[in-house]
């Protein structure tokens, strides 16, 4: 799932919470379309940490060994 920073904060918290408690992993990004827009990651850490994610549980948080083997499975 994704985790959308940019204006709408797609994924509200609630449908994050939901995600941690069923073992779904997300992502976090910025939908960037220019480079100004890599600021609004904050955003969506903050929407995730309202949800409760931890790091386990946004695959782009992690080393990125484990993130690739994650995404070829």
């Amino acid at each position: 799932m994704e985790i959308d920073a940019l204006e709408r904060l797609d994924l509200k918290d609630e449908y994050i919470r939901k995600c941690v408690n069923a073992g779904v992993r997300m992502a976090i990004d910025s939908d960037a379309h220019s480079p100004t827009h890599f600021t609004v990651l904050e955003y969506g850490i903050a929407q995730a940490r309202r949800g409760w994610a931890e790091k386990k549980d946004i695959i782009n948080a992690w080393p990125v060994e484990k993130m690739l083997s994650f995404l070829k499975k």
